[in-house]
């Protein structure tokens, strides 16, 4: 998942940052079929992490203080320097007035959308496991069904990242049905379907990329629910432990949060030089975007102080949550407790 993500940062979302590939090339059909299967497995390893050890309604309120620190440190800090360097540095894609730097805070930008998104996220999951609405295969069904609704009616609103709010929900509720009811969502024949509704809806998205089928909403709608719903699921039951991965994925905050200033970097330092090979660029940008960051969070982990604020981690003591690569991705934590 994270891999997807640097790759979508290095080519950009749009002609006019990353790359500046054009509209209908290579680079930018890669970038869009993978575009609903970036976030949307993110999300569900998250959730799949997080019902290891739910929260229970008595610990709530440390639960969520705790994700207070690891969630908005890093945006009070990391956030605010990525802004500021945007601003003033030349030849970035993206120069945002410094006057502007409190929208940062308020509304979603850059990747740090996630960090709004994923909070709330949070404190709706943390509700309804309060109150033992998931933890039946019926009443996560419904909750299921309820939250995909709300996904796509759902009241639209960048302050604090709501929308972004509203296409991560359904997904982490998914999440946590996989880990708790594998048995019925991993039977044979429901991942055979899956396949062939995941075939569908890459179809659909193929329509939309060639202009012939349209949304208003490109984030969420009916084709982006489709592919991200069956396309975690056929994922998760064809998934294999891969070492390689499984320690790249401890360093996943890391990489989520500081990708931006080696990917950037390395496009502007190269093309300074006259390298304009585009090839070349992606490749170094997607190694520099996972290489640097994790070399950059083993420094910062090396105090106590920089830990905290960067990186929103307490200095290291012995936990119960649960140890796993995926739970950095729901908040790029390396434990849930401190996630």
């Amino acid at each position: 998942a994270i891999i997807l993500m640097v790759m979508g940062h290095v080519i950009g979302d749009t002609a006019a940052t990353g790359l500046r590939v054009e509209d209908h090339s290579l680079y930018r059909h890669v970038y869009f079929l993978l575009e609903y299967l970036r976030m949307p497995l993110f999300t569900v390893i998250s959730g799949f992490v997080y019902s290891m050890l739910p929260v229970a309604l008595a610990t709530a309120p440390k639960f969520l203080g705790r994700k207070i620190e690891r969630l908005f440190f890093p945006l009070l800090t990391i956030g605010t320097l990525q802004y500021v360097l945007h601003a003033i540095i030349p030849g970035t894609n993206v120069a945002p007035p410094l006057r502007d730097i409190w929208m940062l805070y308020v509304y979603s930008h850059d990747q740090f959308w996630f960090l709004h998104a994923i909070f709330l996220v949070f404190v709706t999951i943390v509700a309804l496991d309060g109150f033992h609405l998931m933890d039946r295969l019926p009443k996560w069904g419904c909750c299921l069904l309820a939250t995909t609704l709300l996904s796509l009616w759902g009241p639209r609103s960048e302050v604090f990242s709501f929308t972004g709010y509203l296409n991560l929900l359904p997904y982490f509720v998914l999440g946590c049905g996989i880990y708790r009811f594998p048995k019925h969502i991993f039977r044979r024949e429901l991942v055979l379907g899956l396949c062939g509704f995941l075939a569908v809806g890459f179809y659909l998205q193929e329509c939309m990329f060639e202009g012939q089928l349209f949304f208003v909403d490109e984030r969420i709608n009916p084709v982006a629910l489709l592919v991200g719903m069956t396309g975690t699921v056929v994922l998760f039951a064809l998934r294999k432990p891969v070492r390689w991965l499984a320690w790249l994925g401890g360093y996943s905050y890391g990489i989520f949060l500081l990708h931006v200033f080696p990917v950037a970097g390395s496009r502007i330092v190269l093309m300074k030089l006259g390298l304009h090979n585009r090839e070349v660029l992606f490749v170094i940008g997607l190694l520099c975007g996972l290489s640097v960051p994790i070399l950059l969070e083993i420094a910062i982990r090396k105090n106590p102080h920089l830990q905290r604020f960067l990186l929103g981690e307490r200095p290291k003591v012995a936990s119960t949550r649960p140890n796993s690569i995926t739970s950095n991705a729901g908040a790029g934590v390396r434990t849930a407790d401190s996630c």
